[in-house]
């Protein structure tokens, strides 16, 4: 982990924007209690995201209290115990010391995979909006709400015709995108199985911007955008 992170810290987006990484790993790993705390130090890893892959039989343990066993990952035998709840005692305050790890529950994913003989899901994107299969691909699409907001005859009001145009052209472009996409330098078998992974799946974590933090002012000539975080954001017209 530490060299994939020195790697991305050397690759930025635009110069500015760092690479991000996502890495999980099972709860019942022997190497958990290490990778709870990797990030508690405030330096180590800042190109990582951290999640601690959560299953039911953890937290079934945790509630009745029972210890839990940490299992080899080859063969799944175990190697020791632990108490269930000391360890998600652990897990939340690093979380709340450091904002890392989160958790992804496994076995609850599985049961909404809705293509589980292509494989299991074992991890999500690094923003975590959508789990994912092996080599597959965020197809991520964003719309900002912002622009669709205007004001109408006097009154704030979206423009819902232009957003729909918007997302169908959305989504024919991401459709596009899982189509034309190659995985080069891995062999045949995996461009065509990710191109099927990719079709079948259809995993589009779109994102309407702002949705939750704007607030129409209809008492203004104009409509105000407004975030409660920094004040009005934009004033815009639909003329």
């Amino acid at each position: 982990m530490k060299i994939f992170d020195c790697a991305t810290e050397n690759i930025k987006v635009g110069g500015k924007r760092r690479v991000a990484n996502m890495a999980v790993l099972r709860v019942d790993h022997p190497d958990i209690e290490q990778f709870v705390s990797a990030k508690r130090d405030g330096v180590s890893l800042e190109n990582f995201n951290l999640s601690v892959g959560i299953t039911d039989e953890f937290m079934e343990a945790v509630e009745a209290g029972r210890d839990f066993a940490l299992r080899h990952p080859a063969d799944g035998r175990e190697l020791r115990r632990q108490p269930a709840r000391t360890l998600f005692s652990n897990i939340c305050e690093a979380a709340c010391a450091t904002g890392d790890p989160g958790l992804v529950f496994l076995d609850a994913i599985a049961r909404a995979n809705p293509t589980p003989a292509i494989g299991q899901i074992e991890c999500t994107n690094p923003c975590g909006e959508v789990p994912l299969l092996p080599y597959e691909a965020c197809n991520l699409g964003s719309i900002n709400l912002v622009h669709f907001i205007g004001d109408r005859n006097g009154q704030p009001a979206v423009d819902y015709d232009r957003l729909k145009d918007l997302v169908h052209a959305a989504v024919r472009f991401l459709d596009d995108r899982c189509a034309l996409s190659i995985h080069r330098g891995q062999g045949c078998n995996l461009r065509r199985c990710s191109w099927r992974i990719d079709k079948l799946t259809q995993r589009w974590p779109s994102g309407l911007a702002a949705s939750d933090t704007i607030r129409l002012q209809a008492d203004t000539p104009t409509t105000q955008l407004v975030d409660p975080c920094v004040g009005v954001s934009n004033s815009r017209s639909m003329s």
